[in-house]
């Protein structure tokens, strides 16, 4: 009976037609807990507590040593949400990513650090950017060759089911 009442307040009418862009979860933006994260915690806490889209760049990242733009930016804003320090994220992104031969210190200054420093608000806009939520995540464009995203969206569904089976999640 009070559903025509209620359509005729336009806040209300705004707040359900947006109620699927809310997040309503927990804000992991800022590390409260003050625990820290450092660069030798990673391998471990992929295997056991990253949701499925990280653990498949950290997988990434150790086997090719390289993540594309918007890769780094899903993984990095990550890492920095569970507690990474901006020092930390810079020694973790370094010992990867001059594990390859066409990498060394001084091409990682140039080209990477800047963007590292940028995500943690100490470079450019100086904003303090906020980790991706899952909508982001499963809304992003993925082209071909890249692997950011979200691994029940984006992920062909051969691909898929291998992937949760290695993790024992067969039905």
């Amino acid at each position: 009976r009070a559903l025509p009442v209620l359509e005729e307040d336009k806040r209300l009418v705004n707040l359900l037609q947006n109620m699927d862009k809310r997040y309503t979860g927990e804000d992991f933006g800022s590390n409260k807990s003050g625990d820290r994260v450092t660069p030798q915690m990673i391998p471990n806490l992929s295997e056991t507590h990253f949701p499925g889209c990280m653990k498949s760049l950290q997988k990434t990242l150790q086997t090719t040593h390289s993540l594309k733009y918007k890769a780094r930016l899903q993984f990095g804003l990550f890492l920095k949400g569970i507690g990474m320090s901006l020092e930390d994220a810079i020694k973790f992104w370094r010992s990867e990513f001059t594990k390859r031969t066409d990498v060394d210190v001084d091409k990682f200054e140039k080209e990477y650090a800047y963007g590292i420093r940028y995500n943690y608000g100490k470079e450019g806009k100086k904003k303090n950017w906020q980790p991706w939520d899952c909508i982001r995540i499963i809304m992003e464009n993925v082209g071909a060759g890249e692997n950011h995203g979200c691994p029940f969206r984006h992920y062909e569904g051969k691909i898929l089911k291998k992937e949760l089976e290695s993790e024992q999640m067969k039905q």
